[in-house]
C-alpha cells in the first residue's frame, strides 16, 4: 500500500466521523505544503520521514508523519491518539488555572510575606551601608 492510499484511507475515516480536515495547505512563504491538516485539533499530516520538518513545526501544531513501514490502520490509530493525548493534556491543565478560596488566601499571605523580608533586608542593607561609610570617614 503506497503512503498516498493510507492519505486517502485516513481521509475516508475522518469524513465518516464528520472532522473537518483541509488538503494541500501551504506554510508561509517556504514553499512547504501539508497535505493534510485538522484546524481544530491543528494536527498536520505529512509523507515521509522528514525530520527538519518534524522539528520546525512541532511548536505551532501536531505532526503526524507516514512512513513506508506504517499500515493504514496505524496511521488511523495514530492520529486518533494524536487528538486525545491533545484533548486530555487541555483537560489536564485547565484545573490549574482556578485556585480554591484558601489556596487564594495562602498565596496572598506568602506574597506579604516576601514583600515584608525584601522590605526588611533592603532596610539591613541601608544601615549597614551607612554604617561603612561613617567608618571609612573617620
Amino acid at each position: 500500500m503506497t503512503n498516498q492510499e493510507k492519505l486517502e484511507a485516513l481521509k475516508a475515516v475522518l469524513k465518516q466521523t464528520n472532522t473537518e480536515y483541509w488538503e494541500n495547505v501551504a506554510v508561509g512563504d517556504s514553499g512547504v505544503t501539508i497535505p493534510l491538516f485538522l484546524p481544530k485539533q491543528r494536527i498536520a499530516v505529512r509523507i515521509g520521514d522528514d525530520d527538519i520538518w518534524y522539528h520546525k513545526l512541532r511548536r505551532f501544531v501536531h505532526p503526524v508523519i507516514i512512513r513506508d513501514l506504517d499500515t493504514a490502520q496505524f496511521v488511523i490509530e495514530k492520529v486518533n491518539n494524536t487528538i486525545d493525548q491533545k484533548c486530555t493534556y487541555r483537560r489536564d491543565k485547565s484545573p490549574r488555572h482556578y485556585l480554591t478560596p484558601e489556596q487564594q488566601k495562602r498565596k496572598r499571605s506568602i506574597f506579604k510575606f516576601r514583600k515584608r523580608l525584601h522590605a526588611e533586608h533592603k532596610f539591613c542593607v541601608s544601615q549597614s551601608a551607612s554604617s561603612n561609610k561613617n567608618i571609612k570617614s573617620e
